[in-house]
């Protein structure tokens, strides 16, 4: 008889086919030498005074804690030599505008609500969905087409978007050092 298996390692949860499936799990070299700094992961167990009987309060204080906590990222506590603390990343910034020959007459119209983001470069359009070596940071754009990626780890990086209705597209961009 064997033993269950009670737990999972960060790295399988993360990297494994536990959320991404055999196409995108990471494959690394012979001799090929990869490190990314994972977390830290935050899990917030929240509890009611009524015994749960009001489950919107319960959803309500847990997307009010999730929102304090993105405002203290990046986390300037942990100490391992591979975590960028906030001094050692950058902002990107932009406006996103799409050309559509029906909607916008041939002119360029801002990208309302795109998700941008930036991600290892691939070479081909909508590669970021299969690339786990690398970071990636997203951010959804403004009415306006306007978007900012803060947090952002120095390197090079695609900018990938997608707006409902279009097609993905990509460039690179190197955020200064």
């Amino acid at each position: 008889m064997t033993p269950p298996r009670s737990t999972l390692t960060e790295a399988e949860v993360f990297l494994g086919t536990h959320y991404t499936g055999i196409d995108i799990m990471l494959n690394l070299g012979d001799g090929e030498y990869w490190k990314k700094v994972m977390g830290p992961v935050f899990i917030y167990l929240n509890s009611s005074p009524n015994n749960g009987s009001d489950i919107r309060a319960f959803w309500d204080d847990a997307k009010a804690q999730a929102r304090a906590e993105a405002g203290k990222w990046p986390y300037s506590f942990p100490e391992s030599p591979g975590f960028a603390k906030a001094g050692d990343r950058g902002t990107v910034t932009g406006t996103l505008l799409v050309r559509d020959a029906f909607a916008s007459k041939g002119g360029d119209v801002p990208a309302a609500t795109a998700f941008v983001g930036l991600a290892a470069p691939g070479g081909q359009p909508g590669s970021w969905a299969t690339q786990c070596k690398g970071y990636q940071f997203w951010t959804r754009a403004t009415a306006s087409g306007r978007f900012s990626i803060g947090g952002v780890r120095a390197g090079t990086y695609s900018l990938d978007a997608w707006v409902p209705g279009f097609l993905s597209s990509e460039t690179t961009c190197t955020p200064p050092r």
